[in-house]
């Protein structure tokens, strides 16, 4: 059970590592841009036209959402009026590390959310397939 339970964790860490790369070619094949290891296993299981358009979809959803929650010039500023103060203000300091923790945190829980809908658009086989193809050794 805990076998796998890691390579359930293992699927999720490289799903959240490749996927907001998986559709950055122009004509929208998987796989043909290098995208990573996860495009390759997805092109092994042969997605039909629908998921593929639902899976742009989703991924094109979190892209947004991620770029809405992302406003570095906000923490940038902070950060450099910290910097440039004559003091040094730890609760400042502590309260744009807080800022951001939160912030990463949104970041990741979209990105899980994201990866688990991309998921269940596979059929059942499809999933056992994806399962085996993280299982092999590299």
């Amino acid at each position: 059970m805990k076998s796998l339970l890691k390579k359930m964790l293992l699927a999720i860490i490289m799903l959240a590592l490749t996927f907001s790369q998986l559709y950055g070619n122009q004509d929208g094949k998987l796989g043909q841009d290098n995208s990573g290891p996860l495009a390759k296993l997805l092109e092994q299981i042969d997605l039909t036209s629908k998921q593929q358009i639902d899976i742009k979809a989703i991924v094109q959803n979190y892209r947004d959402d991620i770029s809405k929650l992302t406003k570095k010039g906000d923490f940038n500023s902070t950060l450099i009026a910290i910097i440039k103060a004559e003091e040094f203000d730890i609760q400042e300091a502590e309260s744009v590390i807080d800022a951001l923790n939160v912030l990463r945190k949104e970041r990741e829980i979209k990105k899980m959310y994201m990866m688990h809908r991309v998921f269940h658009i596979l059929s059942p086989e499809q999933q056992a397939q994806l399962n085996q193809l993280f299982a092999q050794p590299k």
